[in-house]
This record gives C-alpha cells, structure tokens and sequence, in this order.
C-alpha cells in the first residue's frame, strides 16, 4: 500500500482540528514508500495519534508527521510540541483506561484509544512506540513492514482491457483497486476546483497518481469557471460551496456554453443532507461526492467522467 495517498488523506481530515487549536501541521509533501497494512487500520491509527498530537499540545504548538526507511520496516513518526510524558507515563501508556496527560490537561483521556491503536498496529504486524522528554514532546512512533511497489498501471484480463486501470500501488493484503477509464494512452487535462486548501491539494494528490493526466487548480468558482473556458479539461472536480460562485452555479454556466457544455463536472462537497446529492445530480452533476469521500469512490467517479469525457467528444 502507497503511504503518501493516505498521509495526504488524513492530513486533510485533521486540518480543521489543527486550525480550530492553532496547531501548525506539517506532513510530508511526498512520501514514496510502500507499507503491507490494512489500508482502514492504518487510517484510523494515523488519524488517532494526529488527533491526540493535536488535542495534547500547548498553544500554537506544531505537530509533524514523516515516514522513513528502516532496514526492512517502514517508520512514521508523528511529533508534537506539547508538553512531554515522564518514565512513568510512558511504561504505562498502553495500559487499558490510563488516561494520557491526566495531570496536565483537561482533555478527555485517550487510554483505551491508544490501547485499540496498539492492537491494530500489531494485526498488521507491525509495532507502536513513543519517546518523550518533558518540557519539549512526544513522537510517537508506528514501524510497518515494507512493501515493494506495485507498477502505477497494469492491464488485466478484462473484455474492454484498454478501459482497466489499476489504481496501484497495493499489495497482497489490499483488494485490488479497479479505476475503469476510456482514455487509454490518450492525456487528459482535470481541473480541480475548492476554496479550501487542504481538500483541494488532497484532490490534487490522489489524481496525481493517474497517467497522462495534467492537473489545474482554482481557489474559487468563478475563477474555476474562467479556467475552463480557458482551457477546456476533459472533467472538472468541483466543490459546491465557495465564495464568489458555488459549484452549482458555475457548473450550471458551463452547461449553457457551448463551449464548455460536454465537460463533465463531478461535485465535491461537504453538505451531506439527505436528498443533496440527488438534487446535485438532477442539476447536471455528473457525479456528487461527499466529504470525507474514499479515495476509490473520487478515482472511479473521475475514471467514469473521463469516459463520459471522450465519449462526449466522438459523437
């Protein structure tokens, strides 16, 4: 399993804790190494120990997420400014019901959490550690085995072959991940659309894993709507709520251009009401997204529109 799709994924998901807190964060901008985890276990233990980093650190701290090489093992570290553990804190960390920092903060503890963390960690045979120094922080440590990379594309034995796209890299243990795309050799120009940075550069990075696919960005809609007259892209991926113009209102301009108006447009977005994506769809959304979206659900939906895309372009 890729490390830097998933670290960009949590990165975007702890964003708005870390800002509500005034913590800096810091993850890696690239991260090229292959893990043999559980893609949801591995998740959900990252996003545990950036939570506590972030909820356990002093004001305006910083909390820093890396990944490293160790012989066979995979090491990623998460650091935090905050407070420190003594001797006695540490031996006793993953002791069931300890709470973390029960003498310095008034946050609710985390023990039993750290304790499930330890033993997702371990199914996936892997370790958990921490090193403090008091007065300074806590890295808190989680070493995986290594994998080796799968290729980026591979065709496998499907009745369409040139639409089958392995969304790579995975190893063993992942289910294999299908993206079906009609593009096969041919470049694709995306254009991605958000107001909010961390959910726009996460879209960037998960697209940048495609081949042959040349990525734009706009900070709002209106300029995502000059952008696609500018450029035309073969999809727009575009979060529905933004400032100066929402993603329905410049999906629904680029439908009334005739110049614009084959381009499917995919909505991101975080309104998750019942009946939304519904009325997404029935106002001309190719597809509707909500966030947190899976990485899977983004990559077929865009495989599913750049089909759509050059289906639209023969006719």
């Amino acid at each position: 399993m890729a490390l830097g799709p998933l670290l960009a994924e949590c990165d975007a998901m702890v964003d708005p804790l870390a800002a509500r807190r005034d913590i800096a964060m810091r993850f890696p901008m690239r991260c090229e190494l292959f893990v043999q985890a559980d893609r949801m276990r591995l998740k959900r233990v990252l996003l545990n120990l950036v939570s506590n980093a972030i909820k356990y650190n002093r004001p305006e701290g910083k909390v820093m997420v890396d990944c490293e090489l160790r012989d066979e093992h995979v090491r990623i570290n998460v650091r935090d400014t905050g407070l420190g553990l003594s001797e006695l804190q540490v031996a006793s960390l993953f002791e069931a019901f300890n709470l973390l920092g029960q003498d310095t903060s008034s946050e609710e503890g985390s023990g039993i959490g750290l304790v499930v963390t330890k033993r997702l960690v371990e199914l996936m045979g892997g370790r958990i550690g921490v090193t403090s120094e008091l007065g300074v922080g806590s890295v808190f440590y989680v070493d995986l085995p290594q994998s080796a990379a799968a290729p980026v594309r591979a065709l496998l034995d499907f009745d369409d072959a040139d639409r089958a796209w392995l969304v790579a890299p995975v190893n063993t243990n992942d289910q294999m991940r299908l993206l079906s795309t009609g593009l096969a050799e041919e470049d694709a120009t995306i254009l991605c659309v958000d107001d909010d940075a961390a959910s726009l550069r996460l879209v960037q990075q998960v697209l940048a894993t495609l081949p042959n696919v040349r990525l734009l960005a706009a900070s709002n809609g209106r300029m995502g709507l000059e952008m696609a007259l500018a450029h035309a892209p073969s999809l727009v991926v575009m979060d529905n709520t933004m400032p100066e113009m929402s993603g329905r209102e410049a999906q629904e301009r680029l439908r009334s251009d005739s110049r614009t108006a084959g381009i499917p447009v995919i909505a991101v977005s975080a309104n998750a009401m019942p009946g939304e994506a519904a009325a997404g769809l029935e106002a001309g959304f190719f597809r509707y997204l909500t966030k947190p979206f899976d990485v899977v659900d983004l990559l077929q939906a865009v495989g599913d529109g750049l089909a759509e895309s050059r289906a639209r372009a023969s006719r």
